[in-house]
Parts: structure tokens; sequence; C-alpha cells
């Protein structure tokens, strides 16, 4: 006799259908359940890393920053789709998170930040992320873009151990969405360019260092100095070349004391890198500028150097930079200024265990 459901309560229904289920089970099926976690974790590992390079599988990494905690580092970039431009609509919608402790088996873990509707400046993508940590507080800077596009640089704070939830900061964008009065902006009157953020502790006080466009339409790194790293005072473009030179474009800049005294500023540029050496940090317009050496041995330019770990005695810094849109490890002679692509763990274990 079927059951009448007009007559019935909820709670009579439920105790009529678990009255007709079947008394059985499945072994097989519960024991491949109980599993499932080892199995996302398997499938979302990708090993010998440091020949082949690392991507999250079904994705290319561009613009990143790694940090170390304990024995752990965390990586975190832009999760390129392959054969996609990175300002298409409905690409780069959030910001990936993997783990390694020997750079040679990464495991990608779930995204840290997303795009979110209702916050004009990050409504279109997210870009950039650069982690520093300070108090046991890890600060994330990002690049916030609208579907203009225009793009503005934005913070996210974390205390998680396992840096998966971040917090935005209140007070985004660091800078009005309009930008500043010496950037150029797009037809909505918006700040076209402020990508790429790299923090550095000067002194008694932080500086932040970002890729960016004058009001003129050349190319610049821009400047902010903070004693908070939540609120930061625009110090203009700190460097700045006319259009003319070469077709120029910095991206991914990075700035690193050196032991000498003098600081040294490594933009991405189109091809290759190259490192600039000035007294002062604020200030690159007068700098030496020299290239950074590197083989090619793919046919492929390095973006966007990161400083793992310095072994200033020597004059070499372990850097994880990006090329092909694949992560890869390298050794940077700061005496020649020639990077060098490392291409197996043995060669990467002797940094680690220091």
């Amino acid at each position: 006799m079927g059951l009448n459901a007009m007559n019935l309560s909820p709670q009579q229904l439920k105790a009529a259908n678990l009255a007709r289920s079947v008394e059985d089970s499945s072994p097989a099926f519960l024991a491949m359940m109980s599993g499932q976690r080892d199995d996302i974790l398997r499938a979302a590992t990708v090993t010998d890393c440091i020949a082949q390079g690392y991507a999250p599988k079904a994705y290319n990494v561009a613009d990143f920053t790694i940090i170390r905690v304990g024995k752990t580092f965390h990586l975190f970039h832009i999760p390129r789709v392959p054969g996609h431009s990175a300002i298409h609509l409905g690409h780069e919608h959030w910001l990936a998170h993997a783990t390694s402790t020997d750079l040679d088996t990464w495991i990608a873990r779930d995204p840290v930040l997303c795009v979110d509707s209702s916050i004009p400046f990050e409504a279109g993508h997210l870009w950039a992320p650069f982690v520093f940590e300070n108090d046991g507080v890890y600060y994330m800077y990002y690049t916030g873009l609208s579907s203009e596009p225009s793009q503005v640089l934005c913070l996210a704070t974390s205390t998680d151990p396992e840096l998966n939830i971040w917090h935005r900061y209140e007070g985004n964008p660091l800078y009005p969405f309009e930008g500043l009065d010496w950037h150029w902006k797009n037809q909505q009157g918006h700040g076209r360019h402020g990508r790429d953020p790299h923090v550095v502790r000067v002194g008694d006080h932080f500086l932040l260092a970002y890729t960016t466009m004058h009001a003129n339409g050349c190319p610049a790194v821009g400047g902010f100095i903070s004693t908070d790293l939540k609120q930061w005072d625009d110090i203009g473009p700190i460097l700045y070349r006319p259009s003319a030179a070469g077709g120029w474009m910095p991206e991914s800049v990075n700035i690193q004391p050196l032991a000498d005294g003098q600081w040294a500023l490594i933009p991405s540029m189109t091809p290759g890198l190259e490192v600039y050496l000035s007294p002062d940090p604020h200030s690159w317009h007068d700098a030496k500028r020299l290239p950074i050496s590197y083989s090619r041995p793919d046919g492929y330019d390095p973006m966007g150097p990161e400083v793992l770990l310095r072994n200033d005695a020597q004059g070499e810094w372990l850097v994880a930079f990006f090329e092909n849109e694949r992560l890869f490890i390298g050794v940077l002679d700061i005496k020649t200024w020639t990077l060098r692509k490392l291409t197996s763990r043995a060669e990467v274990e002797p940094w680690l265990s220091r």
C-alpha cells in the first residue's frame, strides 16, 4: 500500500521511508569513501618539479610569492588557464595555494581568495600576491582588478598557521580606486596600472614597490612607505624610464638589501631580467643598471624571481622564478648577476639543510 504524503507529518514520512530501506551494506564502497581524503591529496600532488617545473594540474603558474613557515614553503600564485590571456573576463578569479617541504613535490591546496562581485575594484580578477610576515601576522598584498579593467593594490591578513584562512583588510584598496595624482587613468577615471606589490623593511619603516604607469604614459615603479603595513604614504615613482627606452615595461619588482650597504631592485622585463643598484631604496632614478645573464636553455625568459634563501658569504641566493608559466628553482650569483636553473633535488638539498 503506498504512502499518502498528504496525511503524514515529515517525521512520519521519514520513519516510513527508513522502514522501507533495504538492510544491506557495501563494504567496498564504504572503504573507498573512507580513503577519499588520501585520494584527493594524491591527485593534488605534483612530483619531480625541480626538473619539470611546477604547475597545478590543468593550470599554469603566473605571478607568485613564496614564504617559508617552519620547514614548509607556501606558494601563492595566479592560476592561469593555458592558452588564455590574463585580462579575459572569466579567468584568473582566485589566488592558488600550494605547499612543499623540498621544493620538488608540491601539494595544491584550496584557493585562499576569490573575486567578489560586491567589491567593484575586485570584481574582475585577482593578481600577483606577495606575502610578508611581521610579528606573527602574515600580510598578503595583491592586485584587484575591476572588469573595466582597472588595477589597485589590496591587502588580506592571516594568523592561521597553515595560511589557509585570509581576511580582507577593511581599508582596501590601499590607495583610491581613482588612482593617485600622477597615475595614468582609464576612460572611467580610475587608475589603470597598479600591480605586482613587493614589501621590504627599510630601517624603522616598510617600503612597498609596485608596477604602474605615469600619467604621461611612461612605465614606472611606484613606492609607498608605512610603519604599520596597513596605512601607506605615496612617495611617487621611485624608478621611471621614458617609453622610448626600448619598450621597457617593469613587472614583478623585487628589492633586496646587499651586504655592502647598497640595495638591488630586480624587475622582470621583456625579454629577461635586469638589476638596478642604488644606495637608497626610495629612489632608483640614477641607479646603475645591469643585465642578469641567463642561458635560456629552453628558449624562454625567466620572470618574477623571488628570493627564498640567501648565502651572502658566497654571494648566492636561492630563488624561484616562472618560465613558460611553470615554477622553477635557481641560484642567482650576485657577484656576476648570473641566474642558473637547478635541475635536480640534489642541487637544492644543501640549501634546505642550512
